[in-house]
């Protein structure tokens, strides 16, 4: 019994290298795992509607179209003059030009203490789709515009409103 152990442990330990008393392992390296390109977050276009140019009441142009995600910056040529979500007489508090740091309200919009002159901006992200009236509080009926907030789905679509109306803006 003795003899048999002994004759295999002698194979055992002649089974690994093949001779010549050295090993060689040939390995093959791991492929590595590719990194996750992020994928850029689109960013909107932003449209200029210029207040009060060439000393006309007026916003220009008057109405805009754009997608979901664009910005509307409007620049003061003249003034004073505000910009307010709503109609004449009833601003809705959706968005209006306020100074930075003051949360738009119905109450807060509807006043003229807040007119800018030239040199003046505002601007305005539209997430939804929609149709947002605004006017300015000095002169009301006579000078109003539309932000047009259409659908960036690109379904096509004959000419129509395109979109649901509402969200917050």
């Amino acid at each position: 019994m003795r003899l048999i152990r002994l004759l295999a442990l002698v194979a055992v330990a002649g089974c690994g290298g093949g001779g010549g008393g050295s090993s060689t392992t040939t390995s093959v390296p791991p492929t590595p795992t590719p990194t996750p390109t992020p994928t850029p977050t689109p960013t909107g276009a932003t449209v200029t509607v210029h207040v009060g140019a060439g000393a006309a009441n007026a916003f220009s142009p008057q109405t805009v179209n754009i997608n979901p995600g664009d910005t509307v910056m409007w620049v003061w040529d003249g003034g004073p003059h505000t910009v307010t979500s709503g109609t004449p007489g009833a601003a809705d508090g959706q968005f209006c030009s306020l100074p930075a740091g003051t949360a738009p309200s119905p109450s807060a919009c509807n006043s003229t203490s807040y007119a800018q002159g030239p040199g003046a901006s505002f601007s305005q992200t539209f997430a939804s789709a929609g149709t947002f009236p605004y006017f300015c509080t000095v002169h009301g009926a006579m000078m109003t515009g539309t932000v047009v907030v259409g659908s960036s789905s690109g379904s096509g679509g004959g000419g129509g409103g395109g979109g649901s109306g509402g969200g917050p803006y």
